[in-house]
């Protein structure tokens, strides 16, 4: 971008006297023309420095802040926006800006406020030359989901100063919820099953496609999931799992996600104890004979009680005794 200025020496030059001589002459033209190459080397450097284009970058604090000029400086738009930008990806804008006025303008400040939006770059230069335009370029990167505001300054000498632009975009992305958290089946009886309702919840503002589903661990199974399925933004669905131990011991599983929302949850804590049958005393011996006992006299024989193998534990909390008595005759009485 090179600027090219003629400047033309309009001296007039008074009638030398004769007496002077040409010696008079040749030194008066010597000096203007020093004169005028110093003002060419001048003219030289001044289109140099309004020649030289540089992408923008913002300035120091210490920056000294507009107070005005003659420049006018105006932008292509009012306000940009970028739609939707998904989390983790970026998006870049770009918006020019014109020199309006009848002199050159100096850019002192370029500044991008809100969360996501910085400088990406540009052609123009820090001096705008009059009747010249410059490209700015803006960027989005959002961090999280929703809705994000920011604004671009332009700082400078023009008298218009200072220039905003408004920024308006969107972040996207599916956010995965699971419900329960984590899921607790308790005691279960081996060779029964109990089931529990998990629901997924889409909490983001963008479809979550669900691709896949893992379930892992001894006696964990799950029901009412297809695949693909998709959750719209602020929907949810429900699906089961059941818990059916095969052995009496405490057991733990998981399943894990596979969706296009990476940032969110992944997996489902699972966790049951199996526990054996019901507990089934079984005595022996069946009976018990005593034979003869001479009356006053007493006799005693052992009883074992048996729990059924694999059974709960038996706790034995009370225990009624029949006795026969002898009394004379042969007869007896229990009590």
């Amino acid at each position: 971008m090179n600027i090219r200025i003629q400047v033309r020496n309009h001296t007039t030059v008074a009638p030398i006297p004769a007496e002077h001589g040409s010696q008079s002459i040749s030194s008066g033209s010597s000096n203007r023309r020093s004169f005028a190459a110093l003002l060419t080397l001048a003219m030289i450097l001044a289109i140099v420095g309004l020649s030289s284009c540089v992408g923008l970058t913002n300035a120091s604090p210490n920056a000294k802040k507009s107070t005005g000029g003659t420049g006018t400086l105006s932008a292509s738009v009012t306000s940009l926006s970028f739609g939707n930008v998904a989390v983790g990806n970026n998006k870049i804008q770009s918006v020019t800006i014109t020199n309006t006025g009848s002199t050159a303008i100096k850019l002192s400040d370029v500044s991008a406020t809100g969360a996501g939006y910085t400088l990406a770059g540009g052609n123009s230069s820090v001096t705008i030359p009059a009747g010249q335009s410059g490209t700015l370029q803006i960027q989005l990167a959002p961090a999280s989901a929703g809705v994000i505001n920011g604004s671009l300054s332009i700082e400078s000498n023009a008298a218009n100063s200072l220039l905003k632009i408004a920024l308006t975009g969107t972040g996207t992305e599916p956010v995965l919820a699971v419900l329960p958290g984590k899921v607790q089946f308790g005691n279960v009886k081996v060779g029964q099953s109990t089931t529990q309702a998990v629901t997924l919840v889409n909490n983001g503002n963008v479809d979550l496609v669900l691709s896949a589903a893992q379930i892992s661990g001894s006696g964990f199974a799950m029901s009412g999931l297809t695949f693909p399925s998709t959750i719209a933004a602020t929907k949810n669905m429900s699906f089961n799992v059941k818990f059916a131990p095969s052995a009496a011991q405490g057991m733990t599983g998981s399943i894990k996600f596979f969706d296009n929302a990476p940032n969110s949850t992944q997996s489902l804590d699972l966790a049951g104890t199996g526990t054996s049958e019901n507990a089934a005393l079984v005595a022996t011996p069946g009976s018990v004979s005593f034979g003869n006992v001479t009356v006053g006299g007493s006799g005693s024989q052992s009883v074992t009680l048996t729990n059924s193998p694999g059974a709960d534990s038996a706790a034995v909390s009370s225990s009624r005794l029949a006795t026969l008595d002898p009394v004379p005759g042969g007869a007896s009485t229990s009590h």
